[in-house]
């Protein structure tokens, strides 16, 4: 849902119908939860998880992985990933064994769009390879 509701509307319900599960499940009452987003789109409605706990009044410390990776990249490059814009000099490919349908390929360019143009455009024009693994 993430990857194809660019607007956001369908995402928004979707992961407050997850959440709402998620603390029924909990074996534990709490108001603080430490919440994972265990997949690279998640990031993108990472607002959407956040106020979804919050509307619960539940402090959730949202933790996006794909952050921690950008971040450990570039340190190992020497450079601190906030205050690159373009990142130039930096070769970005994008190779899978899935197609991607157009509309993910819209939405989640719409969300990078901002972020990393090169990323883009290597999304945009990503590598199908079905034997890849």
């Amino acid at each position: 849902t993430i990857s194809e509701d660019r607007q956001g509307s369908g995402a928004k319900r979707k992961i407050d119908e997850f959440v709402n599960a998620a603390i029924e499940k909990s074996t534990e009452k709490t108001t603080d939860y430490i919440v994972y987003l265990a997949c690279t789109h998640y990031g993108y409605r990472k607002q959407f998880f956040t106020a979804s706990f919050e509307e619960k009044g539940i402090n959730g410390r949202i933790l996006n992985p794909n952050e921690f990776v950008v971040e450990e990249i570039f340190e190992k490059r020497g450079s601190k990933p906030r205050k690159i814009k373009n990142f130039k000099g930096v070769k970005v490919e994008f190779i899978t064994r899935y197609r991607i349908p157009e509309n993910a390929l819209e939405t989640i360019a719409y969300f990078l769009e901002d972020i990393s143009p090169n990323t883009v455009e290597a999304f945009t024009n990503y590598t199908y390879l079905p034997g890849l693994f």
